[in-house]
């Protein structure tokens, strides 16, 4: 077998993108907005539906989607076998909502786990019972992880209820946000977003998300088409990282002028690090200020300007 040496970029490159949060936060309709965004206005978005054809009251909207409505059981296999339909029927975005039902649905992971049985019939305990549902739950996300396509994986949260003791009682108390899935998934995913019940918006901070995309995510604005397009921007420009751009904006005269020269992912990273290239600049051009608009109605100044 001989191995090819290429020069690495994220260009072709697909991600896996992790919607939580609780009943009714807007996990599919932001994940329908967001494929749209990242497919374009002709792309195919496949939808893998486990909640009862939930998706399909969004059918009119958003360019329109294509939709596998999957039933029990939610074995790892049968989210495996929907993938590839899509897959090879030449879908550009899949998105599976939900896919806390492979963990803990009827035929999932927990189920699994607990019919698991030694060769006698007797009843599997402790770590012993997880060897095999666990590979079967790896070998899934593994799959979807080299399928060629964006995934968009809807996951529920919840707040189980925990013992506390408040001024001498005994009371419940709900506890911190749990997302229903294997914790190791982290690993696994681009971007992880926990949506508010409230707002139907991010919470931040963002789980997990790349330093050059964090700016897509802002609590004050809905997960729309632009995040979608943001991302697959950022996937196909080349983007220098945030040292390269420390020490070049530090040599700059006009600031302004540099900062329309960079992409919006560079942008991004320039305002967040601009500390730093006001620490790096030389004298003579950190005793210029910087021109900036007058900043709008409940916004912040910006020192790079209205970019």
């Amino acid at each position: 077998m001989t191995f090819e040496i290429v020069k690495a970029e994220r260009k072709g490159a697909k991600v896996v993108i992790q919607f939580a949060g609780m009943s009714n936060c807007g996990k599919t309709y932001s994940s329908l907005r967001m494929a749209r965004g990242l497919v374009g206005e002709k792309g195919k978005i496949g939808f893998i539906d486990t909640e009862q054809k939930r998706a399909s009251l969004y059918a009119d909207c958003f360019g329109g989607f294509d939709v596998i409505n999957l039933e029990a059981p939610f074995t790892p296999e049968r989210y495996t076998e929907a993938i590839d339909v899509f897959k090879n029927s030449g879908y550009d975005c899949v998105i599976i909502d939900s896919m806390s039902h492979e963990w803990e649905g009827v035929g999932g992971i927990l189920d699994i786990a607990e019919n698991q049985t030694y060769g006698n019939g007797k009843a599997m305990t402790g770590l012993s019972k997880w060897n095999i549902p666990k590979t079967r739950h790896k070998n899934m996300m593994n799959h979807m992880m080299h399928c060629g396509m964006n995934i968009i994986c809807c996951y529920r949260a919840k707040k189980p209820l925990e013992e506390k003791n408040i001024d001498g009682k005994k009371v419940m108390v709900e506890g911190p946000m749990q997302i229903c899935s294997e914790h190791k998934n982290a690993y696994d995913i681009t971007v992880s977003i926990i949506l508010d019940e409230a707002t139907k918006k991010p919470i931040l901070p963002i789980n997990r998300c790349p330093e050059g995309i964090e700016y897509l995510f802002k609590p004050d604005e809905y997960i729309n088409e632009e995040t979608g397009r943001g991302i697959i921007d950022w996937l196909n420009n080349k983007q220098r990282d945030k040292d390269t751009l420390i020490k070049e904006g530090a040599r700059q005269k006009d600031i302004k002028s540099w900062a329309e020269t960079l992409t919006a992912s560079e942008r991004s990273l320039a305002r967040k690090y601009w500390n730093d290239i006001k620490a790096l600049s030389s004298p003579a051009i950190e005793s210029k200020p910087i021109p900036v608009k007058q900043p709008e109605e409940n916004k912040q100044p910006d020192e790079l300007g209205d970019l």
